[in-house]
């Protein structure tokens, strides 16, 4: 990432809940109204089973442990160093104890200054009961913001996988939810080690569920963060692409915060063709001019019932699947940023 971007202190980490079904923040980044998120990381269950069925575990949705060896390195940066060490051993960890494939590629890691005025912007653009991190954590001075890239080979299959999600991306949604949490719940224990405070959001599944829209939107407060710009499609692309996760937590500890893009990282924001995003949407839920979340959520909804034997998984994906951002930012607007 070169400094003509504006990201200069980003890290690459490379390398592997719920009270009410989640809107359609169709990357899965979407948390609930913040008088609901206080102390929902630690208190909500790792899975959400249907009717009276158990939840089964990670490595059991797809079929056993993959072999393949999950490499880290880590880009320099003004960060500490346990924040990156800290994300590494907690997917790590996730993998040597459920066997969970190599789905992920290298995480990256932004920062927003807690007091940063874009925040109360939200109470505006997303929804009036969008919170502040003082609403929070009263002691904010940080937003410590992560993204998990899948691997190119899932949003391919997703985009290919015909009317429904492929079941390796609602499999992907269940072990991402997990590995979230236990990244929050890893970077919330080693801030209070080094004396400050933490409160970690949960990674979706609260919401309002007559407006669908969350109360603490994690691909904004991304946004505000550094770590992108929204696409067409109203997911965040970031310098890895939009196609993955997003979780976030905030803190009473003063880190270095991330310069935000100074351009449009969509090829249509920035001027060109393409809205390869809403040729993929096949439920007339997104469109050139507009976006239907409800439309949306009862794709969602749709698959969350085909996939029946799963746990919660309403998800689609469609849109951001194997589209010129899913995985980097779009090739034309990366050369040009090079001249």
């Amino acid at each position: 990432m070169g400094g003509d971007r504006g990201f200069r202190r980003i890290v690459h980490v490379p390398g592997s809940l719920k009270n009410a079904r989640s809107p359609p923040d169709r990357n899965g980044a979407v948390i609930g109204r913040a008088e609901h998120i206080k102390g929902a990381v630690s208190e909500q269950p790792l899975f959400q089973p249907k009717g009276p069925k158990s939840p089964r575990r990670p490595q059991d949705l797809l079929g056993g442990p993959d072999q393949e060896t999950f490499h880290m390195t880590v880009e320099t940066s003004s960060l500490p160093p346990w924040v990156s060490a800290t994300i590494r051993a907690s997917i790590d960890r996730q993998r040597a104890e459920t066997g969970d494939p190599d789905i992920w590629r290298d995480p990256l890691v932004a920062v927003a200054d807690a007091r940063d005025p874009l925040f109360a912007v939200l109470q505006r653009v997303v929804d009036p009961s969008h919170g502040l991190p003082t609403d929070l954590l009263p002691t904010a001075r940080s937003v410590l913001v992560f993204f998990l890239p899948f691997r190119r080979g899932l949003g391919q299959e997703n985009a290919r996988a015909g009317e429904m999600a492929a079941r390796s991306w609602a499999q992907a949604y269940v072990m991402t939810n997990l590995l979230i949490r236990s990244i929050s719940l890893d970077l919330q224990a080693a801030i209070e080690s080094r004396g400050h405070q933490a409160f970690p959001t949960p990674a979706t599944h609260n919401f309002d569920e007559q407006k669908l829209v969350s109360g603490w939107s994690h691909k904004h407060v991304g946004y505000i963060a550094g770590l992108g710009t929204f696409g067409s499609h109203h997911w965040l692309i970031t310098p890895s692409g939009c196609c993955g996760r997003l979780g976030s937590l905030v803190t009473s500890m003063e880190l270095p915060v991330t310069p935000r893009f100074d351009r449009e990282l969509c090829l249509v924001k920035a001027g060109s063709k393409c809205h390869a995003c809403v040729a993929r949407c096949r439920y007339g839920a997104l469109r050139p001019s507009h976006f239907d979340r409800h439309r949306c959520y009862e794709q969602c909804l749709r698959n969350d019932a085909y996939f029946a034997d799963l746990p919660l998984v309403d998800v689609c994906g469609k849109c951001g699947c194997d589209v010129p951002c899913s995985y980097s930012i779009p090739d034309p607007l990366e050369k040009s940023s090079r001249r």
